[in-house]
């Protein structure tokens, strides 16, 4: 089955958290009785992440909104934690690391973090990714009302064409205004972004992954609600995206079926920022999102097996692909 998640990690933004919950009990209580929801469930598997920051969350409520954006790290290791310590999680993974809008100043709001992947909400939510390898992500943030797409680090490349540009802007086409009177926007490059989560999904394992940004910080209930509401369009259409949209998935096995971690390429995109997006080691398993449908060539490879190829006729729904690898 096709993994895709959704989470919210800063720890200013409790309304992003909403979002994500929100996700959950749409699922749970749809299942069975609305058939799209029914379809997605059964054919996905939904992570759902409500909160990545629990400490940061915690001093934000309960002691100073001072407490923006960043994790309980004690930076000086006096035991006590002040609102101007901790990591901002979203700018302390691998992919990009230091690089721009980000400091090495612990009382930055944007503090990256001692070294990459440091904290560890980083390395569970990395631990979470590299297990599951997911086709597509979508991160609830606030308060932009816009949704951005990788890459977010100045000096990366995107891939070409840009699928989770296409992408981008077909998720948000379907959503109302939003209460603060504006609709979501496709932006990118807003402000530079390095060590970000979403980043480092694309790069790592390929995955169409998504920062959206609500339209209000921490509304009173009722303003809250209604951007719930007004915000469901955006994540539906991942889900509906993912599950029946053009996709090609797959496994990678040797001769005597067994799993390889292959690298899995999709010949018509180019990668130019080193990536290099593998099988899924505990079963071969690979999924790549497009954005229309088309020709392809999917290919696989690893060291000692001579290169597997296949051309896919890709129409508006998904194709399964199972490649075999020899020995060269």
């Amino acid at each position: 089955m096709t993994r895709r998640r959704a989470r919210t990690r800063r720890a200013q933004r409790s309304a992003g958290g909403e979002y994500s919950l929100d996700v959950a009990q749409q699922l749970l209580e749809g299942y069975g009785r609305d058939p799209q929801i029914t379809d997605w469930v059964d054919s996905l598997e939904i992570f759902v992440v409500p909160l990545v920051n629990p400490d940061g969350n915690s001093a934000f409520i309960e002691r100073s909104h001072w407490f923006t954006r960043k994790n309980g790290r004690d930076c000086d290791g006096d035991g006590v934690l002040d609102p101007f310590e901790g990591v901002d999680i979203n700018r302390n993974y691998p992919f990009g690391w230091s690089e721009a809008g980000s400091s090495a100043r612990c009382t930055s709001r944007r503090f990256h973090g001692p070294a990459a992947g440091s904290e560890p909400e980083t390395r569970a939510m990395m631990q979470l990714a590299e297990r599951q390898r997911f086709a597509a992500s979508i991160s609830f943030h606030t308060v932009g009302t816009v949704i951005f797409w990788p890459y977010g680090v100045p000096s990366a490349t995107h891939p070409e064409p840009d699928v989770a540009k296409a992408i981008a802007g077909a998720l948000i086409a379907g959503a109302p205004e939003q209460p603060n009177g504006r609709r979501y926007t496709q932006r990118h490059g807003l402000y530079p972004v390095s060590g970000g989560a979403h980043d480092w999904l694309m790069h790592a394992h390929g995955t169409i992954a998504f920062i959206l940004e609500g339209s209000n910080h921490n509304p009173p209930m009722p303003v809250r609600s209604e951007a719930v509401v007004s915000t469901r369009p955006v994540w539906k259409a991942l889900l509906d995206h993912v599950a029946g949209g053009p996709r090609i998935s797959g496994h990678v096995r040797d001769e005597q079926g067994r799993p390889i971690a292959a690298e899995v390429t999709v010949a018509e995109i180019t990668l130019s920022a080193g990536e290099r997006w593998t099988a899924r080691p505990r079963d071969g398993r690979f999924d790549r999102v497009l954005h229309r449908a088309g020709r392809y060539t999917i290919e696989a490879s690893a060291p000692g097996f001579a290169v597997a190829r296949e051309r896919v006729r890709l129409g508006e729904r998904p194709a399964t692909v199972e490649l075999v690898l020899s020995r060269e």
